[in-house]
């Protein structure tokens, strides 16, 4: 056991440590993350393109687009909309209605409806005087000749 204690082994154990760096160096060269490393991280590339890749992306864009512009026409105020577009000519139509509704036909046609029935009494009368001046008048003219007309001549009207 003496000679155990004074034999050096840290010869033989760097030898060993040594030879098991070259061994592990050796066979980390043939791992397959070592022959595979670049194949492996072109994969992972790959895969990480495929999991950020959205290949309906520019229809989606289109699509959001498209609804955006819905809702931009949708809007209240919207000047596409027909009450916007026609506010003006609505607001105007209305105001013609009520004042419209405020009109009373009868009251605004009443004076010229009596100045009508003015003027049917007056042509009434007239035509009447004027028949009755007609039968004088042939009266007066069969007087004249001597001989006595007959027949009356009447006018109405109304």
């Amino acid at each position: 056991t003496a000679f155990i204690a004074h034999v050096d082994l840290t010869v033989v154990r760097d030898e060993l440590a040594a030879l098991h760096a070259q061994i592990r160096s050796q066979i980390l060269a043939v791992s397959p993350a070592s022959l595979l490393g670049p194949i492996l991280d072109a994969f992972d590339q790959v895969r990480l393109h495929l999991i950020q890749y959205d290949p309906l992306q520019p229809i989606r864009n289109a699509v959001t687009t498209f609804k955006q512009a819905v809702a931009d026409i949708a809007a209240p105020n919207s000047p596409v909309r027909p009450t916007v577009m026609l506010g003006g000519v609505l607001a105007a139509y209305d105001t013609v209605l009520a004042t419209a509704g405020q009109l009373d036909v009868r009251a605004l046609v009443a004076p010229v409806l009596d100045r009508l029935r003015d003027l049917e009494h007056q042509l009434d009368d007239g035509l009447g005087l004027a028949g009755g001046a007609f039968t004088h008048l042939q009266q007066a003219l069969g007087q004249a000749l001597g001989t006595t007309a007959g027949g009356s001549v009447s006018v109405e009207a109304g």
